[in-house]
Formats: structure tokens, sequence, C-alpha cells
């Protein structure tokens, strides 16, 4: 069995200053974050305007299918056997399976 020199570290250890230049965003970085939280802000304001509703309305029932779908993609990939996916006009939905893994499913 070879020797290995003490002074031979088999990690790269990471020091306190790597980590956080590591974790800190570059300017591309930090321009997408801004657009990404103007984008939210202005999503959650006008999600619940009145005068909007209509004109959001689609964009809503789209969003309830994709998270619907996100149910029976996460059911298909443990076994589950999808029934039947229902879009309410009430913004809301339901993903009825059998099978899977509901630990997985639920929170997809």
């Amino acid at each position: 069995m070879p020797i290995i020199p003490e002074d031979v570290s088999l990690f790269k250890r990471d020091t306190k200053d790597n980590v956080v230049n590591y974790l800190t965003p570059t300017k591309d970085e930090k321009i997408t974050l801004i657009i990404i939280g103007v984008y939210i802000f202005v999503i959650l304001i006008l999600w619940r305007m009145p005068f909007l509703k209509h004109i959001l309305y689609p964009f809503k029932l789209l969003t309830v299918s994709f998270h619907e779908l996100s149910h029976a993609a996460a059911g298909k990939c443990t076994g589950a056997k999808i029934e039947g996916i229902e879009v309410d006009p009430d913004e809301g939905g339901v993903t009825r399976m059998r099978g899977g893994i509901q630990c997985c499913t639920l929170p997809a």
C-alpha cells in the first residue's frame, strides 16, 4: 500500500473566501434575478386585479393545467396509472391516479 505524505491533500479544501466567491452572482446573473423578481412582483399584483380578470383567465387555466400535468408526470415516474386530469373553470384541478408513490406525486 503506497504511503501518502501528510502535506498532500486528497481533496482541495474550500476556504470561506472561495465559497463566498462561488456563491456571489455575476453581473448577468444579477440582471436575471432582478428580471425574475420584477416578473413575480407584477404577476402577483395583476393576478388579483378585477378588470384584468378576463385577460389573465386563460393564463390561470394554463397554470393550473401545468400544475396538474406535473402531478401526472410524477405519478408516471413512480408507476401510477393516470385515470384522468380535470381542470375546473373556477381555476382548480384534480389529477386522478392509482398507485404510485404519494409522497412524490402530491408535492409535484
